[in-house]
């Protein structure tokens, strides 16, 4: 009786000892799915972190395409999570100008010669593309245009007119004379909205009198078919307070994506011999603009 006795102690010592371990395993696995999920909530944080790390800071971008075309430009711009095409340079917040992977090289279209001005992001079109796939608008930084091609024909570094927000056309009154068919520049409601952009005033007519700071866009072409037009805007410009110039189209185009006036013999002025040779660099027809306040002008 004594052995059976200690027997049915040991099972129920045995009993008792594995219901204590089962409660002890019970007790440890709320602790480890605790931890677990602690962990889960550290991993989603710090991938939500690297996302928003990734994002622009443009909630909502308004994009412009110029230059290029896009595949799928619909369903890509459904993918970005906020945004839509612009419907013009001016609510525009980001380009796309080009296209490395393509070969799709950048050009000064009348809307970038316009946006540049207000140095929105000039971007290649793998922006566009990598913010389709990850479902919001990107970083810019790493996709700024680096044409070295077109840097070097232009004289100009793409990052440093983005990052100068010198509106180089400021205090200037500028008028575009008519252009003959044979010479390519954009119509005048585009050139227009480039000189505004560029802090420039916008004069439709000639003025009849000597204008401050008077800026007149035009080409031998012109000048050779009208014959008075040189001696007038001469008269003009020598009148003026402060000067002016008589240049082409490219030049202009040249000092608004280099933020910076220039003109001498190597900034097209239009040659004509009623305006007097082109002043030789350093002299009377020069005018620069730096750090968005600082002017000087050559007399």
């Amino acid at each position: 009786r004594g052995a059976a006795v200690a027997a049915v102690n040991d099972e129920g010592q045995g009993e008792g000892e594995g219901e204590s371990g089962d409660q002890g395993e019970g007790e440890a696995e709320p602790r480890s799915r605790a931890k677990r999920a602690k962990a889960d909530d550290a991993a989603v944080g710090a991938a939500e972190a690297e996302v928003a790390s990734n994002r622009s800071e443009v909630g909502r971008p308004k994009i412009l395409f110029s230059g290029i075309e896009v595949s799928q430009k619909a369903k890509k711009l459904a993918a970005i999570d906020g945004a839509s095409e612009a419907k013009s340079t001016a609510d525009a917040t980001h380009v796309i100008a080009a296209s490395t992977e393509r070969k799709v090289a950048f050009r000064r279209t009348p809307k970038i010669m316009t946006v540049v001005s207000s140095c929105i992001p000039i971007l290649d079109q793998s922006w566009f593309e990598d913010s389709a796939d990850a479902g919001m608008p990107l970083k810019e930084e790493s996709y700024i245009v680096q044409d070295k091609e077109a840097e070097k024909k232009y004289g100009f570094k793409m990052k440093e007119c983005l990052s100068n927000s010198t509106k180089v056309l400021e205090d200037m009154a500028v008028h575009v004379t008519k252009f003959p068919e044979s010479v390519k520049v954009p119509p005048l409601a585009e050139m227009k909205a480039i000189v505004q952009a560029a802090g420039g005033t916008w004069v439709a007519k000639l003025p009849s009198e000597p204008a401050a700071k008077l800026l007149v866009i035009s080409c031998k072409e012109a000048v050779e078919k009208d014959k008075g037009l040189g001696t007038k805007v001469r008269k003009l410009i020598a009148g003026g307070v402060s000067g002016g110039f008589i240049a082409t189209a490219t030049c202009l185009f040249d000092a608004v994506m280099r933020k910076e006036l220039r003109f001498d013999g190597e900034w097209h002025v239009v040659p004509d011999m009623s305006l007097g040779a082109p002043p030789a660099p350093g002299r009377g027809a020069s005018a620069t603009s730096s750090g968005g306040r600082s002017r000087k002008r050559g007399r």
